[in-house]
């Protein structure tokens, strides 16, 4: 799958942007449905991309394992395959759920046991929350809003 992108550079402040940008539900169905195939010409994982989820979630681990000595309820936002969540439950014994909007990855983590959202209005409905640590790696630059989002 070819997918034209096109960078534009602001002459006055040296932003460097896409254009023209994806409405925010032009991206969610992106993001649901095309990215993985884009990226990797594959919906769901690949042994290369579980391997670098592995290392960056041991990372992680280890910086938090530093910092923090408890976290009971865990909320990763871009999720991905779930290891960071299997990870921080193994690690801190928690509470640990994702949002993912890529349907192959979030079915991959929920059928490990993981559990998984589409959404944040998702997440909303469900109840799940307060969160005392919540992580997003990877994600505000996905976003058409991340203001708005955080």
């Amino acid at each position: 799958m070819d997918v034209e992108v096109r960078y534009r550079l602001c002459g006055r402040c040296g932003f460097v942007f896409q254009s023209p940008r994806m409405s925010g539900e032009a991206l969610e169905g992106f993001y649901a449905h095309e990215y993985r195939l884009v990226y990797q010409d594959k919906a769901g994982p690949t042994e290369k991309d579980l391997l670098v989820q592995q290392k960056r979630a041991e990372h992680t681990i280890a910086f938090l394992s530093d910092r923090i000595d408890r976290v009971d309820r865990f909320l990763d936002i871009g999720s991905s395959a779930g290891i960071l969540l299997e990870k921080m439950k193994g690690r801190f014994e928690c509470l640990a759920c994702g949002v993912e909007p890529g349907e192959a990855y979030r079915r991959f983590a929920s059928d490990k046991g993981l559990e998984i959202y589409a959404t944040l209005d998702e997440l909303a409905s469900a109840q799940t929350g307060p969160f005392d640590l919540v992580s997003m790696m990877h994600v505000l630059e996905h976003l058409a809003d991340p203001v708005g989002y955080l």
